[in-house]
């Protein structure tokens, strides 16, 4: 259930998607050996895509991949947490563009903006409009000690946002130091382009994800009902390749806000969905998810040995309403997201492997070309959780052993997918680089069109010492360059440096 997304958005999960937070909650540090770590109360976590696109998804999503490429703060960590698709009020007035706001220094004003990139340091977190650190042409400073106990902001590539504040010229670029979370805002994506138009990438994630709870927050369950209707009849692939079912039921396990009125509110829309709707399976998905998502906020974002005893006695009631919700819904209308909501549970609950592997062979069974349940099931898998060292690597091994058409893509994707929750997982983890670049490669033919796929391959590359792959990977994607990718036009240019050396 949701964090690869959301729609949230931060750095995107590796696998390409927008990891749904109840399949892959993600860990602020260490945990204990029951697997129950630091979790954001959300999300999820995750985009956002916006990942990885749901709210519990989109904290852990962060974690793994700001701990990995920017070595940032949990603190840092925290002020990623926010939910991008929820939609506020607008703010008033007329907001300035990005380009004129160094115009105006010294003078409080609103400025509207895409955000297209963020970096950290010093601690702080500054999120780029108009382009990646350093050609960005504004910026929104973060103090994370003044908002480290908000957990409601987080930059998402490809969305406008407005902010109000205080406008200063700091080395020759303009910037807004955020006072309050209250004075920067989301602002709704245009539904029909956002669903419409090719899905590639966290940013197109993550305006799928925001349309679809836009339509949810305004009770148009009819439309729901006739998507979740059409993805019965055939599933839709993004250009990544990846199930676009998981991304719209997504957007359906989202409260209208973190506060418990919010979870109310939420709980209250899926009774009214299913008063119009009396047998619709696709409300039972939503409810199931919310409730895990809903337990999760229980919990909190503590360690396992922090948590209150009414925390987890919430935590484990909310876990249980969702298993029966989901055991409610009949096997003919079970669509992917029950069993990837289901391995949530299961990990939350301590399934044991042989129970965690038949949700798998069912999945499957149904769904054969769903990645995502593999990924559920190698987090699972994990020491943090409930499995030994090596176990999930074995597992994929495994798995990927026998010679399919997908084989080699298989391995890569969940390999992709368990990058984000190592510091250095190419030392750490095993994962063979010809496999990975063979599942790449697959991946490649299959879905020449892209450039999140191949921009990633041509990063992997460079880390990886592949010096001729990256190149051709490079002129490839020339002038589609993804900064949700490189982060900074610096780690793209040094790529460029050393294929020519």
């Amino acid at each position: 259930m949701i964090f690869q997304s959301a729609t949230y958005f931060t750095r995107p999960s590796e696998t390409g998607v927008a990891l749904r937070c109840s399949t892959l909650p993600k860990l602020f540090s260490e945990t204990s050996r029951d697997g129950m770590s630091d979790r954001v109360s959300t999300a999820k976590i995750c985009a956002a895509s916006q990942t990885l696109a749901n709210s519990r998804f989109r904290a852990y999503w962060l974690v793994a991949m700001w701990k990995k490429y920017m070595q940032c703060s949990v603190k840092t960590i925290l002020i990623l947490a926010f939910v991008s698709f929820q939609i506020s009020l607008p703010l008033s007035g007329e907001p300035i563009r990005p380009e004129d706001a160094k115009k105006h220094a010294g003078e409080v004003m609103e400025v509207r903006g895409e955000v297209k990139g963020f970096t950290t340091g010093g601690g702080m977190t500054y999120i780029n409009f108009g382009d990646a650190y350093p050609r960005q042409a504004f910026t929104i400073a973060v103090d994370e000690k003044k908002i480290l106990d908000r957990k409601r902001l987080g930059p998402s590539f490809g969305r406008e946002i407005v902010v109000k504040g205080r406008i200063e010229n700091y080395k020759n670029r303009p910037r807004i130091v955020l006072q309050d979370i209250g004075d920067i805002r989301y602002l709704p994506v245009d539904e029909k382009s956002a669903i419409e138009e090719p899905i590639d990438g966290a940013a197109a994630r993550g305006r799928y994800v925001a349309a679809w709870h836009q339509i949810l927050m305004r009770n148009d369950f009819e439309k729901i009902e006739k998507q979740a209707a059409a993805f019965e009849k055939k599933e839709e692939i993004s250009m990544e390749g990846m199930w676009l079912s998981l991304r719209f039921f997504a957007a359906l396990e989202t409260p209208d806000d973190l506060s418990e009125g919010g979870w109310q509110a939420a709980f209250q829309r899926v009774e009214r969905w299913q008063k119009a709707f009396p047998n619709s399976s696709t409300a039972l998905h939503a409810k199931a998810g919310l409730l895990v998502s809903y337990a999760w906020a229980a919990r909190g974002s503590g360690f396992a040995d922090k948590v209150t005893e009414e925390g987890w006695e919430k935590f484990r009631e909310r876990i249980r309403a969702a298993s029966v919700v989901l055991e409610s819904i009949p096997e003919g209308a079970k669509r992917p997201y029950f069993y990837d909501t289901r391995q949530t549970v299961a990990m939350a609950q301590g399934w044991p492997k042989e129970r965690v592997l038949t949700n798998l062979r069912a999945s499957l069974d149904h769904f054969p070309g769903c990645f995502e349940i593999y990924f559920a099931v190698c987090i699972h898998l994990l020491p943090r959780w409930h499995g030994e060292d090596q176990e999930w690597q074995k597992f994929i091994e495994e798995q990927t052993k026998e010679e399919t058409p997908f084989q080699n893509e298989l391995y890569a994707r969940v390999c992709w997918a368990m990058t984000d929750y190592y510091p250095n997982a190419w030392n750490e983890t095993g994962i063979l680089w010809p496999r990975f670049k063979a599942g790449f490669e697959e991946m490649e033919r299959r879905y020449p069109a892209s450039m999140w796929n191949l921009n990633h391959f041509a990063r992997f590359a460079k880390i990886n010492d592949d010096k001729e792959t990256c190149a051709r990977l490079l002129k490839k994607t020339e002038g589609r360059e993804d900064m949700q990718v490189w982060l900074r036009w610096n780690h793209f240019e040094d790529a460029k440096r050393w294929v020519m050396e």
